[in-house]
């Protein structure tokens, strides 16, 4: 390679690693090796090669775009899908080595209305069934790809493998510092796939799952709850936060008892798309906070409710019975009024603070003590939040 390539190579080595530490990474680095490799449009992804579901870390191309890539994922319209999913890691595959490229649904529906005509993919790094990828192709009076470009990213190669590495150990270093975080505050932080399988736990979280009654429980590797019922309700709820649709994603919250019925927990279900450059073995999933509403209702509880929502004295002690996990009937027992009474209350409760459902009522309830605000990485899909 002739010695101002070489230098080129170079440089664009030290931007890469320079890259691993800068507020917008993925998208330097994607910039860079747009400029490497003289293309129009570039994006960094990943792809879980089990299922064919993408990821996109930084991308050239509009909204509307890249949902119709997506779109093309499902419809089995881009050929270089299955041609990655045999791929090595290193591999660079370009369309000229694509069997009727330009009759597929990428090339006429996704390429040429943005005046794109050559196009490739390169293997950057594979773990768990789980690959990322670079993407990039040019248009206008660019001639197509040629050896060239796949030479200058096989010579890269070692470099996009150490940051990507570079990039999860420093994404993973920060899930574990956040957990640390949430151990001093009694919050249990786990990371889940889409099926319920745990990846990852902090030591509150450890504690929780393996008390002896606890709310949630792992059997087979997978999470469940105490209860079928909340087993069920809590698929449900992870179904939507993992939803392959940003549009349909979102994240909930659930109040479960332990097995033993003694005490209750608020659980927090937060969606999470990156996983896999945390270093964990998952693409989607979500993130779980879990805490003993026990712990969690200080003696003051009560007093800030009341002055907040201008609540009586009886109104503000079930506002926190409920809180707590427990049903209005339990917790007119436990304070020996009618259940008559107690419903009237929690009327009175649901007109003062303008909810209208006891879910939303100790969701809103439960905000008045918010977990505390932690970042765990550069999206805003690691902070966990109360009160969807």
């Amino acid at each position: 390679m002739a010695e101002e390539m070489f230098a080129e190579l170079e440089d664009t080595k030290v931007q890469l690693y320079q890259s691993v530490l800068g507020q917008d990474g993925w998208a330097q680095a994607a910039r860079k090796l747009r400029e490497v490799v003289r293309s129009d449009l570039v994006a960094l992804a990943v792809i879980d090669q089990r299922v064919g579901n993408h990821v996109q870390l930084y991308g050239d191309c509009g909204e509307k775009y890249k949902q119709l890539y997506l779109d093309l994922q499902v419809e089995g319209g881009d050929p270089f899908t299955p041609a990655l999913r045999i791929s090595r890691q290193g591999d660079v595959i370009l369309d000229g080595a694509l069997p009727h490229f330009e009759q597929s649904g990428l090339f006429d529906g996704w390429m040429r209305p943005q005046h794109q005509h050559s196009g490739g993919v390169h293997n950057l790094t594979s773990r768990d069934g789980i690959s990322a990828y670079f993407m990039f192709s040019r248009g206008g009076r660019a001639p197509k790809y040629t050896r060239r470009e796949s030479a200058i990213l096989t010579a890269l190669n070692g470099t996009l493998a150490q940051v990507m590495d570079l990039h999860a150990r420093l994404a993973r270093a920060q899930l574990e510092q956040t957990g640390h975080v949430l151990n001093a505050q009694g919050v249990g932080w786990m990371a889940v796939d889409p099926d319920a399988r745990l990846v990852w736990a902090n030591d509150a979280a450890d504690a929780m799952l393996t008390e002896p009654w606890p709310a949630i429980t792992v059997r087979h590797g997978a999470l469940s709850l105490g209860q079928a019922s909340q087993t069920r309700q809590f698929l449900r709820a992870l179904q939507a936060a993992c939803s392959i649709d940003p549009c349909l994603r979102r994240g909930s919250d659930m109040i479960v008892a332990s097995m033993d019925g003694s005490s209750a927990f608020a659980l927090s279900i937060v969606p999470a798309d990156n996983l896999f450059v945390q270093g964990l073995p998952a693409l989607h999933g979500a993130y779980l906070g879990i805490q003993d509403l026990s712990r969690r209702l200080t003696p003051g509880f009560e007093d800030r409710v009341r002055s907040m929502f201008d609540l009586t004295v009886k109104e503000a002690q079930l506002a926190a019975a409920l809180a707590m996990g427990q049903t209005v009937a339990e917790a007119a027992s436990a304070r020996g009024v009618s259940l008559a009474t107690a419903r009237t209350h929690l009327m009175q409760i649901f007109r003062k603070t303008g909810t209208g459902q006891q879910s939303q009522l100790v969701s809103l309830l439960l905000s008045v003590l918010p977990i505390p605000f932690v970042s765990n990485g550069p999206t805003s899909d690691h902070i966990l939040r109360q009160g969807h």
